[in-house]
């Protein structure tokens, strides 16, 4: 028991600057990968689902602090830096692999009553988007545990980043575009990881600055590459007006209604 105590104590004097880095970076690439989530899902189906990715951010966050909890080894045992390194890269690179499923998952909410599948793909589709959160967590709690002495720095260095990430989304959202802006997230997540691993595990950091230079350079291209599905029934419902309203009825109820114009105009929110 006392051992235990020693090398926790231990664990807890090894908070350096790359940590404070690390965390900063990581916070900053989960909290636009948020908001770029909740533009990306008011254009592929409806605006009011796009605001479930903070209850499924939350999702992932509670399911890595359950884990740490329970995982005592990863909490007390493993080396902080070369857990916080795979952590991070494995937070940028599902970022990319969870948005790139969530496009072949054919979840479509207003389907429900007519194709029981969707009660399937439904949670599919948002325990899908919220492993990135849970990797990211998971990091962020373990650094929390292991550096509880210096826990009020690092929660400076956190919430700082969150901050400038939920200011970025103004940046990188028009320079990007949707898909670019979730490519961007999983580039600085990691680069978080290059930040944590560059003393400790140089070869897990060396990896991941490769990759985080090459989905960097890939954020200019994501439109094309990982292209928004969108629901087939947001269109609908304008293109049956069309055939059934004469010309002058159908020009003036098209604000109304939520057809291509409102897809176009979600699709534009996702760029500004």
């Amino acid at each position: 028991m006392e051992e235990n105590i020693v090398e926790w104590k231990t664990a807890e004097v090894n908070i350096s600057v790359r940590h404070y880095a690390g965390i900063f970076l990581l916070s900053l690439a989960t909290l636009l990968l948020e908001l770029s989530l909740t533009r990306v899902l008011s254009v592929a189906l409806w605006y009011h689902f796009g605001f479930l990715i903070i209850s499924t951010a939350l999702l992932g966050f509670g399911a890595s602090g359950v884990v740490l909890a329970l995982w005592r080894r990863l909490r007390e045992e493993i080396s902080l830096d070369r857990a916080l390194t795979a952590l991070a890269a494995f937070f940028g690179v599902t970022t990319v692999a969870c948005f790139w499923l969530m496009q072949r998952i054919p979840f479509d909410p207003f389907s429900l009553l007519a194709n029981r599948w969707q009660l399937l793909f439904m949670p599919l589709y948002y325990l899908v988007i919220s492993i990135p959160f849970f990797c990211s967590g998971l990091a962020l709690a373990l650094l929390f545990t292991r550096g509880s002495r210096q826990v009020n720095r690092l929660y400076a260095f956190d919430l700082v980043g969150a901050g400038l990430g939920c200011a970025a989304i103004a940046v990188v959202m028009p320079a990007f575009g949707g898909s670019g802006s979730v490519v961007v997230a999983a580039a600085l997540g990691l680069l978080s990881a290059v930040v944590f691993g560059f003393r400790g595990t140089r070869g897990l950091a060396t990896a991941a600055a490769a990759l985080s230079l090459v989905t960097f350079m890939s954020a200019f291209f994501a439109e094309r590459i990982l292209p928004i599905s969108i629901t087939p029934n947001k269109q609908r419902p304008q293109s049956t007006r069309r055939l059934t309203l004469p010309p002058h009825a159908a020009s003036s109820s098209t604000r109304a209604q939520p057809g291509p114009a409102s897809t176009t105009s979600d699709q534009t929110c996702a760029t500004t």
